[in-house]
């Protein structure tokens, strides 16, 4: 028991701090989310897929729109603590998306190629098709 709760507090003081712009670009998503599609339940996607999710999502922008999101999201630089998941990174292009006015586009890319039952198990997601159960 004591093991796990050092591990929970190793984890906590591992995960990033998102900036205030972060924070709100994220709570913005979400929220439009659970306003267009709520039943898809996007925000399920867990860590793993924000990844595949932003990737989907910026080859369906222009080259130049692409960069110009990588140079404002500066994972690199902005991400540079982290040490483990895509939630950083996943936060940073939020907020690209924000700045840029992207971000319903974002959201109508979710709720279009999108679809979670539960947290990290969705049977609709760009570039895997439907899953059976």
């Amino acid at each position: 028991m004591r093991t796990a709760a050092v591990s929970v507090a190793l984890l906590a003081l591992a995960w990033p701090i998102p900036s205030l712009a972060e924070k709100t670009a994220w709570e913005a998503w979400e929220r439009n989310l659970h306003r267009q599609c709520p039943n898809n339940h996007v925000e399920w996607v867990a860590d793993g897929g924000y990844d595949e999710l932003i990737g989907a999502f910026q080859s369906s922008l222009s080259v130049a729109t692409q960069k110009e999101v990588v140079r404002i999201a500066d994972y690199g630089h902005r991400c540079a603590h982290e040490e483990l998941g895509f939630g950083c990174e996943m936060a940073t292009y939020l907020d690209a998306y924000r700045r840029l006015r992207l971000l319903s586009l974002f959201v109508e890319f979710g709720c279009a190629n999108v679809k979670c039952e539960e947290v990290a198990l969705c049977s609709k997601f760009p570039g895997r098709g439907t899953m059976s159960k």
